[in-house]
């Protein structure tokens, strides 16, 4: 028998012994603890608020986790953190709900991490432009029962054109007897362009603001003169007058009108003397028509042109005119319009005014019409 059989058999012989065998069993843990050793690693798992810790040669953390009995959903999901060469962390985070608000309608997701804008864009929502507001950061970190509303805004700018109302002022003159107006400078409205910016959250209207005014045309200003002057007495001075008087001449009677002949002078609303050729007493009327209506005689009318009947008075004639109680005076005027009831000699003159309310202050009265020199 050559020394290696011999040597075989005797080490056979050894294992079989009971010190033999537990020294083999020895021998072949410490092997395998020197062989896989360095692919042993220590798993620390937290998941709902609980730590685990399990010895495993995987490497797979998701094989780690289901050898732990672990589930996790389709929105869970896990972080892993390697400490050292045989130690590694697991945490499990659970999928929470987020609630994104859009034009007042609610849109729940379910995410275990991520930002406002993951958040968003699960929702199938629009990212916000530059204008929208977002109650947070796009850029936050979203947490579980965190609720992000958005606010869409747009603006629009519209131009409109706006009236600019003319302003009425007062003055006072001494052409004019006390209670009499006239209006010496028509007023005209001006006219402006604005441009407005609106803001519209979620389509309804939340502001405006004027972001500009262009002045196209000003406003002209009206001015009304008022009449200071004292009424005068309207006594003709007229040596004409008295000396037929005496002699007993009778007036010349044309339907409601007398006619007085011979010159003379009388004094004005100014104080004036003015010298007139005839005098003429009668019913006065008042009428008015609109701007540009044109007189008899195809002029324009306005105050100071009066209606007569051109065969008692003639066209162009200049008159002066006060009541025959001296407390109305229309003063001077130029003949220049006619009508019906001046042709059958219901009325000696008819005065133009601007309104009806003038025209009904005067209503029908006597008046004493002077012709002028």
């Amino acid at each position: 028998m050559s020394k290696i059989t011999h040597y075989a058999s005797e080490l056979q012989r050894f294992c079989r012994s009971r010190f033999g065998a537990r020294l083999l069993l020895v021998l072949s843990c410490v092997l395998c603890v020197s062989l896989f050793s360095p692919c042993i690693e220590k798993v620390d798992i937290t998941a709902d608020g609980d730590t685990q810790t399990c010895i495993t040669l995987r490497t797979n953390p998701q094989e780690i986790m289901s050898r732990q009995g672990l589930v996790l959903d389709t929105k869970d999901s896990y972080r892993v953190i390697t400490e050292d060469a045989n130690t590694t962390s697991i945490e499990i985070v659970r999928a929470f709900d987020v609630t994104v608000w859009e034009a007042g309608a609610a849109h729940t997701v379910q995410l275990s991490e991520g930002t406002v804008a993951d958040a968003i864009a699960l929702a199938g929502i629009a990212a916000p432009d530059e204008d929208d507001a977002v109650s947070c950061s796009l850029t936050e970190p979203v947490f579980a029962g965190m609720e992000i509303r958005i606010e869409r805004i747009r603006y629009e700018q519209i131009s409109q054109r706006q009236v600019i109302e003319y302003k009425t002022t007062k003055r006072e003159t001494a052409d004019l007897y006390k209670g009499q107006t006239r209006v010496s400078v028509k007023g005209v409205n001006g006219e402006r362009v604005v441009v407005t910016r609106i803001k519209y959250v979620d389509g309804a209207e939340a502001a405006r603001e004027v972001i500009s005014e262009n002045v196209v045309s000003e406003p002209v200003n009206e001015v009304v003169d008022v009449g200071t002057a004292a009424v005068p007495t309207t006594k003709p001075t007229t040596a004409a007058t008295a000396a037929g008087s005496a002699s007993g001449v009778l007036s010349t009677k044309q339907g409601t009108t007398t006619v007085t002949p011979g010159s003379g002078k009388f004094t004005d609303q100014n104080g004036r003397e003015v010298a007139y050729t005839k005098v003429l007493t009668g019913k006065g009327t008042a009428y008015t028509a609109k701007p540009g209506a044109l007189t008899a005689t195809g002029r324009p009318v306005e105050v100071g042109l009066v209606a007569v009947d051109p065969k008692v008075i003639p066209y162009g004639t200049n008159l002066y005119i006060v009541s025959s109680d001296g407390r109305h005076v229309y003063g001077y005027a130029l003949a220049a319009d006619t009508g019906g009831a001046l042709k059958r000699g219901e009325a000696l003159v008819d005065l133009f005014y601007e309104t009806e309310s003038q025209c009904m202050a005067f209503g029908r009265r006597d008046v004493v019409v002077y012709v002028l020199a």
